[in-house]
């Protein structure tokens, strides 16, 4: 299972893998509620509330959806922004939302989140067909959308993604899904 952040989804939305029919998969929204503390204390049993700046960082995105291309966490607690421009500009706004400024790090990526998103919706109909594609979906940290094939069909389907989306689509071999 792999999740990444969906700014359209709200505050908290996340992509997870979810099985579909025949041998493919491909990456689902859905809500997950989370809670923000706007102050710094101790919980229940003495150890201190977590702050979570992702979700400050989530709502900015959402001001920001035409260059916002991604987030992720780093190093185990330091969080990554991409955007696609003013990226000085972006980490000066971003540094004045979040707890922990020194934790946030600025990235500029070529492709907004919004359209790989976008293309990770078409890949279907791009090919044609779903026969033989095992998963698909948005890879933020590599800002692309990946495609994951059957061996048998690999070359057909880098060969078409190649002619459509050359820069913003990575073909892999995929492995056949076994339904339960």
């Amino acid at each position: 299972m792999h999740g990444n952040w969906d700014p359209e989804a709200g505050t908290s939305g996340l992509n997870i893998v979810l099985a579909a029919s025949g041998t493919s998969l491909v990456w689902q929204t859905f809500e997950v509620e989370e809670v923000e503390y706007d102050y710094t204390g101790r919980g229940p049993r003495g150890a201190p509330w977590r702050i979570d700046d992702g979700a400050r960082i989530a709502r900015y995105a959402k001001s920001v959806p035409d260059t916002f291309a991604g987030q992720w966490i780093e190093d185990g607690d330091s969080r990554v922004v991409a955007f696609t421009e003013s990226v000085d500009e972006q980490f000066v706004a971003l540094r004045e939302l979040v707890y922990a400024p020194d934790k946030i790090r600025v990235v500029q990526f070529r492709y907004t989140y919004r359209h790989l998103l976008g293309l990770q919706h078409r890949i279907v109909e791009i090919l044609g067909t779903k026969d033989g594609l095992t998963s698909w979906g948005v890879d933020i940290i590599n800002n692309c959308v990946v495609v994951h094939v059957l061996p048998e069909r690999l070359h057909e389907v880098r060969r078409v993604l190649g002619e459509t989306n050359p820069e913003d689509v990575r073909v892999e071999l995929g492995s056949p899904i076994i339904a339960l």
